[in-house]
């Protein structure tokens, strides 16, 4: 509304200068309005940014309340009586910034979000802070590769084989246990370490780039930082579009205060299902990590993924022409365009001649009108 206001400045005075009923604007009150606008104007950013529909993640928290930091600092004002009420606004929203987000620089989940989002990386830290951050990230990957709960793999890592235990004559090969964990591990935080090192001096990516794209480009070079990022960079900075859909919900009477109190037979039945199988799955330990897919048209250019190979009849939208074998002697209409073309440019071409420039799938001159009518119908049905 204010933006408005100022637009239409010139207009609104002069109305309401005109006006006997309504008192008109000031000078001075407009200077107000415009320092106002010019506070605003960060936080208008950061909330075009971070709103619910755009999903941002908690690696944004830090980049938003340092642009609207630095937004706000830069604000120059006249030197008039208006300046003084904009500078006491911008004390006031970095007082509230600093009690509302008090945590942010001590909450280490914030900042390995930061950190891994390839947008931003370590811009935003020291160099004690990301070596924190790189500390304890270090730590997570090998937590989650090498448990110390994991019965099993400890066993297979630690343990002596019984046929490596010599006695009698072959008692001098003896030698000490070594501890193959230990090993391990020293080897995993190298690993970890020298994936960071490349990670850092890559530089930060476009922003019109998805992290999460990127990162699925990229996991092959750092294998064990995406599965951090894949953990970190999914997670909302903000509830806004959760509520407002149970808000809409409740609108719509999707949910209700006071349920009914008796249920059909069928819900009940179809409610033991679910929790039966879903029990089941835990107790299993069958967690199904979501296929990767890829569409034809992308690249892929570590030949990582393979055709999916299916049976179309299984689909329930399947067209069996959709998935009609193309004829043998099949022309693309981007061939027969350009046979039309050549043949168009020089009508006095032979048939020889025509094959031989460009045109050698033509058999014989007569299939150019042929060619023609296809071209001016945008392709036969295999073209379509």
């Amino acid at each position: 509304m204010l933006k408005r206001m100022q637009r239409l400045q010139k207009p609104l005075s002069h109305v309401l200068a005109d006006s006997t009923d309504t008192e008109s604007v000031s000078g001075i009150e407009w200077s107000k309005t415009n320092c106002l606008l010019k506070v605003m104007k960060p936080l208008y950013d950061a909330t075009q940014i971070s709103c619910g529909v755009k999903y941002p993640t908690l690696s944004m928290v830090k980049p938003l309340l340092f642009g609207i930091t630095n937004g706000l600092n830069s604000i120059e004002f006249d030197y008039d009586d208006a300046s003084e009420m904009g500078r006491e606004f911008i004390d006031n929203i970095f007082n509230g910034l600093d009690v509302r987000f008090c945590e942010v620089d001590r909450d280490i989940i914030l900042k390995k979000s930061t950190y891994l989002d390839p947008w931003y990386k370590n811009y935003f830290y020291k160099e004690e802070e990301v070596k924190e951050i790189e500390d304890d990230i270090k730590l997570e990957i090998m937590r989650f590769l090498m448990p110390d709960n994991d019965s099993h793999e400890l066993d297979v890592l630690t343990r002596e084989h019984n046929g490596n235990q010599y006695s009698g004559f072959w008692s001098f090969m003896k030698r000490p246990t070594i501890n193959a964990r230990e090993k391990n591990l020293e080897t995993l935080r190298n690993e970890i370490l020298q994936e960071m090192v490349v990670y850092l001096n890559c530089g930060l990516i476009n922003p019109q780039q998805g992290p999460l794209i990127w990162w699925r480009q990229e996991k092959n070079k750092y294998p064990r930082l995406s599965l951090m990022a894949r953990r970190y960079l999914g997670v909302p900075c903000t509830s806004a579009e959760s509520e407002r859909l149970f808000s809409t919900a409740e609108e719509s009477e999707l949910l209700v205060k006071n349920p009914p109190s008796e249920m059909s037979h069928s819900s009940i039945v179809m409610g033991e299902e679910f929790y039966n199988s879903i029990v089941t799955m835990l107790d299993e330990r069958k967690i199904i990590e979501g296929e990767e897919l890829i569409t034809k048209d992308e690249d892929d250019e570590t030949n990582e993924y393979t055709e999916c190979i299916g049976v179309p009849e299984d689909d329930d939208n399947f067209v069996a022409q959709e998935f009609a074998p193309e004829p043998r002697d099949y022309i693309p209409l981007s061939y027969k365009e350009r046979a039309v073309a050549i043949a168009d440019a020089h009508p006095k071409w032979s048939l020889k001649c025509l094959q031989k420039h460009g045109a050698s799938r033509l058999k014989h001159k007569q299939n150019l009108y042929r060619w023609k009518e296809d071209v001016k119908r945008g392709g036969t049905y295999f073209d379509k």
